[in-house]
């Protein structure tokens, strides 16, 4: 009895001596928290797909990005890349090399890190109630402009149709894939309005208690509303109308 006391007092002192913070952290009643990474979690990611046009949001290789979370942590530098066909972010595990296709309901935004001076993609997770739809879909939109309106895009690719490709197993139907963007306003009161087409009208439409002047603006810049990067442009120049008539409102 007496040799086993020996060896728990010789314990207790090969303790203090080797980890004195250890010590002070227990007698100052302080919490030692350590810094560990938050998990993915999602299901293995088995779909492919020959197509006659690329389902992957700018290209097929995996790139750099961070995956900001619902709880509000963020996972860094992971490899991801975004299927457009499925609107799905994939991640490829460092540890196992699958593919996991990550749970939508755990992400609130990512971010791609692009090459060279290009800005970051950055993706947030919003619930669309589409007209057609039986129930809202979550639903991965770009951010293309953030101001007190801001302009999103859903980088939507569809099947428009098939053609048979020669293969070693014989002749097989290949989707035919198209890219086609869909153009949504954040508005002041946080609601969603889609752009139904890239034209002028379209934006009087959404605002149409301002449409004089966002005309007048437009007429003034000559602008005309061809392109994305026009509609970024539309979209900042109404979004300084908003602004400047919300300011007047308060001066009042």
């Amino acid at each position: 009895m007496i040799k086993f006391l020996n060896i728990i007092l010789l314990c207790v002192v090969l303790l203090i001596a080797f980890c004195p913070d250890y010590t002070n952290a227990q007698e100052n009643n302080e919490t030692i928290t350590l810094n560990y990474e938050p998990k993915l979690s999602g299901e293995v990611y088995n779909f492919s797909m020959r197509s006659g046009g690329d389902d992957y949001y700018l290209e097929n290789d995996w790139i750099r990005g961070d995956i900001l979370l619902t709880s509000g942590k963020k996972v860094k530098n992971k490899q991801i890349k975004y299927n457009c066909y499925l609107d799905e972010l994939i991640w490829l595990s460092a540890k196992s090399y699958q593919q996991v296709k990550v749970d939508k309901n755990l992400i609130e935004e990512f971010t791609i890190y692009l090459s060279g001076k290009q800005e970051p993609a950055v993706f947030k997770n919003v619930v669309l109630d589409r007209s057609l739809a039986k129930e809202p879909k979550n639903t991965f939109l770009q951010k293309l402009y953030e101001g007190n309106i801001s302009l999103m895009a859903h980088r939507s690719v569809k099947k428009t149709g098939e053609r048979l490709v020669s293969s070693s197993s014989g002749l097989i139907l290949v989707p035919r894939l198209s890219a086609e963007p869909e153009f949504y306003i954040l508005t002041e009161d946080n609601e969603i309005l889609e752009v139904q087409r890239l034209r002028r009208r379209s934006l009087y439409n959404i605002f149409p208690e301002k449409r004089d002047q966002i005309r007048s603006v437009f007429r003034d810049e000559r602008l005309r509303i061809r392109s994305e990067d026009d509609l970024i442009q539309a979209v900042s120049l109404i979004d300084e109308i908003v602004s400047k008539s919300a300011h007047k409102s308060n001066n009042f």
